[in-house]
């Protein structure tokens, strides 16, 4: 393991036990004064849901697989409520002191107060149910889109799909689903930009996920790149080779011609210089001795240098990675660092659509966003006549 990741797992687990530990404190209240539970038996509850995560983790490798997964899973889940529980109790002892300080607070309503503490676990629950249900329930979101070039083709119906995040949290229940709603959409191209695979590439081999991929349908077939997670799981070959089995066309850093008239181009993930130390194609090179008078779609992970791509005479690009936050109020932060975190934007000659995402990473749920499927309706505005 690298100095980044044990730098950025350090500050990981030291923000996930200082949080855990505050959501601790303003919760005693509730279960000592109204549940009796004995300090004793809370501290062991606390330590053991604080560290469910971590440990299924760390010893994913040394654990029996049903104890392994049941601890990530239950620990992915408690994140959602270390997150939104430290969110909640430190906005109402801000709000309860500024009252406090104003004279707007009865006596008896103190910082310990076991009902201030039920009302908050209340309004916890409300919203962690929420973005569980949220998290299952993807929308198809839709995008028309004009390239001005000629090819064999007056339209092409796209769906792309980013961040499904397959593995333990995103099953074969979860994929069926996805392949359905896909095919019903009759799409002539499936895009799926990174982050398909989680970084359990084991999960998704011992489970034969492959086989769920192997059901979509579409006329000109289905291409997919690598995204941050496949690399993540420290054999992104392994990761690239099961989804081929599942008859994904896996572009890395590669470029193929479909209909005779369009290119398909997949980059490598940014993140591979970060995990092999060996940097990804410049995109001048991934294109030199195309015919860009032809469409030109790009699939690029992660977002980020839009002005590459429009420099480069790319028409289109799709990418994915940032969840748009995933949990609010993340979105505030991923919108300040990409120049777009979702949805649709024209940069002089380009045209990028970027999606949120179907699945989750950590907390399995969704808030400030809905998991979606994008369609994108492509009308080749000089096309001759059609195939």
């Amino acid at each position: 393991m690298n100095t980044s990741f044990i730098v950025f797992y350090g500050v990981f687990f030291l923000l996930l036990g200082s949080a855990q530990y505050y959501l601790s404190l303003r919760l005693w209240p509730l279960f000592s004064a109204w549940l009796h539970c004995p300090l004793w038996l809370y501290g062991i509850l606390t330590l053991l849901t604080g560290l469910s995560y971590p440990l299924g983790r760390l010893l994913q490798s040394h654990l029996p697989a049903p104890w392994s997964t049941t601890l990530t899973v239950f620990g992915s889940y408690w994140l959602g409520v270390i997150f939104y529980g430290f969110l909640l109790f430190l906005s109402l002892d801000i709000l309860f002191t500024l009252a406090k300080w104003s004279q707007l607070l009865s006596p008896a309503w103190q910082r310990q107060d076991p009902r201030l503490a039920a009302w908050g676990f209340l309004l916890l629950l409300i919203i962690f149910g929420y973005g569980v249900w949220n998290a299952r329930h993807p929308i198809i979101t839709h995008y028309d889109v004009s390239v001005d070039k000629q090819c064999g083709l007056q339209e092409l119906n796209i769906v792309m799909v980013s961040d499904i995040h397959a593995g333990r949290m995103i099953g074969n229940g979860r994929l069926s689903s996805l392949v359905e709603r896909i095919n019903a959409l009759k799409p002539d191209l499936i895009l799926l930009p990174g982050d398909i695979i989680d970084e359990d590439v084991d999960v998704f081999a011992e489970e034969n996920m492959a086989e769920q991929f192997a059901k979509l349908k579409s006329r000109f077939g289905v291409y997919a790149t690598l995204g941050n997670h496949e690399y993540i799981s420290r054999d992104p070959g392994s990761a690239a080779n099961y989804l081929r089995q599942g008859g994904v066309n896996v572009l890395i850093d590669q470029t193929i011609k479909i209909a005779d008239s369009i290119y398909v181009v997949g980059r490598d993930d940014l993140s591979v210089s970060r995990f092999t130390g060996k940097n990804r194609l410049e995109l001048d090179s991934l294109l030199s001795g195309i015919d860009f008078s032809s469409p030109v779609l790009l699939m690029d992970h992660q977002p980020f240098h839009l002005e590459i791509p429009d420099q480069a005479n790319v028409d289109l690009q799709v990418s994915g990675h940032t969840h748009q936050g995933q949990m609010f109020p993340l979105n505030f932060i991923t919108s300040k660092l990409y120049e777009i975190d979702w949805g649709y934007l024209r940069k002089n000659h380009l045209q990028t659509i970027v999606s949120c995402g179907y699945g989750t990473w950590g907390p399995p749920l969704r808030i400030g966003n809905h998991p979606e499927i994008v369609t994108i309706k492509v009308h080749f505005t000089g096309a001759a006549t059609p195939l």
